[in-house]
């Protein structure tokens, strides 16, 4: 009875081992697939959020271009700084979604997406060295000021230049005026107009040899104005010499005036920015929204949607 017994309790262990063994099975199997549907998960995860940054940083790289384009085209200097300050804002922004993105390619290291975030990196990087001297160009606004100073402050002095020479030619004697007082007014008054008539040119040209033909056309006005004074002086009796005097003193305040629209001119902030702008900016910029875009389909095709 005891030699039939003992066959049976091996039976009865085998089968308590051969359960234990499925048991573990099991357990490593269900271990294995729960780690493998985390990393899937997870994987599925990184790329969402993968795929939502890049399409953050293309609306926020082109807002600041738009805005960097405002502040360009802007007509105060208070609007100009307002405007360059957003577009600054909005190029931090995409800075700082720029270095969450690389947190996320750089954890997956997947090599398409390694290259394209080293690509956009490069052509970001002179897009903001474009940006440091564009903007600081737009806040000078100096084409627009010496314009402003033109119109104003320049035409006033030319009008009160006017008034006086009118005041002295009135002063002189009739055989005066009708033999050649009459005649170097009008010189001294045509060459005046004449530099006034020259800013437009000078704050519109666009580099240095242009302003440098037109600034030479001015100094020859600029002497006309000075021989025609010292004709009248020539001209005038001692009396009335006295009377010259302000308007002599009145040009020279139109002088100082008009080295100062040169001086903003010479700066040329607003064509500068204009130019970078329309040209570089442009260019660079939509070759960075190109790489994202790029960046963004490679993502795109690691999605379940896009694999099944």
């Amino acid at each position: 009875m005891m030699e039939k017994a003992v066959p049976g309790r091996m039976n009865v262990q085998l089968a308590l081992l051969s359960g234990l063994i499925l048991l573990v099975v099991l357990v490593v199997a269900g271990l294995w697939y729960k780690d493998k549907e985390h990393d899937l998960e997870s994987v599925f995860h990184s790329t969402l959020q993968k795929q939502e940054i890049v399409s953050r940083m293309r609306i926020s790289l082109l807002k600041s271009a738009e805005l960097e384009k405002a502040a360009v085209m802007a007509d105060t200097d208070p609007l100009s700084r307002s405007l360059a300050d957003q577009s600054l804002q909005a190029a931090e922004e995409t800075d700082r979604q720029r270095r969450e993105l690389n947190r996320l390619i750089e954890h997956d290291s997947l090599a398409e997406e390694v290259a394209l975030l080293k690509e956009f990196d490069h052509c970001w990087s002179q897009s903001r060295k474009i940006d440091a001297v564009l903007l600081d160009f737009a806040v000078e606004n100096t084409n627009l000021k010496a314009a402003r100073l033109s119109f104003t402050t320049a035409g006033k002095t030319l009008e009160l230049f006017q008034q006086r020479l009118t005041d002295f030619l009135g002063s002189m004697a009739s055989n005066e005026r009708e033999c050649r007082g009459g005649k170097a007014v009008f010189a001294a008054l045509a060459a005046g107009f004449k530099i006034q008539y020259l800013h437009a040119p000078h704050i519109a040209a666009a580099n240095d040899e242009q302003m440098d033909a037109i600034e030479k056309e001015i100094e020859a006005s600029r002497e006309g104005v000075k021989s025609s004074l010292k004709e009248l002086e020539g001209l005038a009796s001692e009396e009335n010499r006295e009377l010259l005097r302000p308007a002599a003193s009145a040009f020279a305040e139109f002088e100082a005036v008009c080295a100062e629209v040169v001086r903003l001119s010479r700066q040329n902030s607003n064509i500068r920015s204009l130019e970078l702008s329309l040209g570089r900016k442009r260019k660079i910029t939509s070759e960075c929204d190109e790489i994202l875009e790029g960046l963004q389909a490679v993502i795109r095709k690691r999605t379940p949607d896009a694999t099944r």
